[in-house]
């Protein structure tokens, strides 16, 4: 569910990033920004479906509580995301079949022990055709 939670957020940061060239400094300016994850997506607001709930993220520094995310906007291109995690993991919680493709290769680290665990991120421009 943390991971879930932490690709939901950078991928809203992503579309923003996308329609305005510059990571977005909160989640919550970001959500209301018309933007797209693909090419050839119609520009629609960057909430991309997710709950105000499920978006919700403490501003820098590092999230107290089991549970909890944290946003900060690093550079005009990079992003930083953590998260407090319940458990660790390993390369082998998927039994070698968890071929996933996403554009942020760094969420698939592994996570030696519970607790914080931050992603630093780069976002990368996806011009609209629309």
């Amino acid at each position: 569910m943390m991971m879930g939670k932490i690709t939901d957020i950078a991928n809203i940061a992503q579309c923003a990033f996308n329609a305005t060239g510059s990571a977005p400094g909160t989640i919550e300016e970001a959500v209301n920004v018309a933007g797209w994850l693909d090419a050839d997506d119609t520009p629609s607001a960057c909430r991309l479906g997710t709950s105000p709930e499920h978006r919700t993220v403490r501003l820098r520094g590092e999230p107290a509580a089991v549970g909890e995310v944290s946003y900060e906007a690093l550079s005009a291109n990079r992003i930083k995301i953590c998260g407090h995690f319940r458990r660790p993991s390993s390369p082998e919680a998927c039994n070698g079949i968890c071929v996933r493709y996403t554009p942020f290769p760094g969420l698939e680290e592994q996570r030696p022990a519970a607790g914080v665990h931050c992603y630093a991120l780069e976002l990368k421009r996806v011009l609209n055709s629309n």
